[in-house]
């Protein structure tokens, strides 16, 4: 075995030792969130729910990513009542509404046994969620303040990693044509994004810090991206990296808020 793939093998093993705790705090702070973070955050779920369904279609860790498409939809049910009891009005209510309609249809499709119309629909749903939850948060936006445009930018990198990773999971169930030109808008942004964020005079040593094991987990989950044909354990290395890829970019994120508290 070579040098990069006992790295790659190190790293993976850590991912998954922490991923849970994660998880769990994620859930456990969702009521402390204000109604622009909460729509800021409703960005993500969707594209994860779908890569997780997308997953199971695959006999990807099947068992658990049915475990966290539960999760997941609790977790956007959660983002949701927050937004909800902020009682929005003029056009931020309307895009509510639009959200809840469509949320309502991809909630039951989650729950269908994995199935190649259920996966297409999933990915239509996700895209079109994502879109008006970034509209939500913008008509939301109250605070201009340099800290939170960083962390909104910090969770709109979380809803890129998750979107790329449920594109290539698309093409690898051979429901997703040729998905190139959209993941190298993704990387480009992504990057840049990094990059700003790291650059920021607002970001502090640790979150700096966070920000570049981010950039590193994202080293892995480009190179696994990039890998033709069919792999199982290539798959299951885009799975892993683009979990905890989101994890730290949700940590990144709390950490903005709190400086802004």
């Amino acid at each position: 075995m070579t040098y990069a793939k006992l790295l790659l093998a190190f790293c993976l093993a850590a991912i998954q030792l922490f991923a849970a705790p994660v998880q769990a705090q994620s859930a456990a702070a969702t009521a402390t969130l204000s109604a622009n973070e909460a729509a800021s955050r409703l960005r993500v779920v969707p594209q994860r729910l779908s890569k997780l369904y997308l997953q199971t279609r695959l006999n990807i860790d099947r068992e658990l990513s049915t475990v966290r498409i539960q999760d997941g939809i609790k977790q956007f049910d959660g983002l949701l009542a927050v937004v909800q009891r902020s009682q929005p009005s003029g056009k931020a209510q309307t895009t509510l509404l639009t959200i809840e309609t469509q949320w309502a249809k991809m909630r039951v499709d989650l729950l269908e046994l994995p199935n190649d119309a259920v996966a297409q629909r999933l990915s239509a749903d996700a895209e079109q969620l994502a879109a008006a939850a970034q509209l939500l948060s913008t008509q939301l936006d109250a605070d201009p303040s340099p800290i939170s445009r960083l962390a909104d930018m910090a969770l709109r990198n979380d809803m890129l990693a998750q979107r790329m990773a449920r594109l290539y999971m698309q093409v690898k169930a051979g429901a997703g044509g040729n998905q190139s030109a959209d993941i190298e808008k993704i990387r480009k942004e992504f990057a840049d994004a990094l990059t700003a964020l790291s650059e920021a005079p607002q970001t502090s040593n640790t979150i700096r810090s966070n920000i570049d094991l981010a950039r590193l987990q994202w080293g892995f989950f480009e190179a696994a991206v990039g890998t033709k044909g069919w792999d199982e354990a290539t798959v299951r290395n885009v799975a892993t990296t683009s979990e905890r890829i989101s994890q730290v970019l949700s940590d990144i994120a709390s950490s903005y808020r709190k400086m802004r508290a």
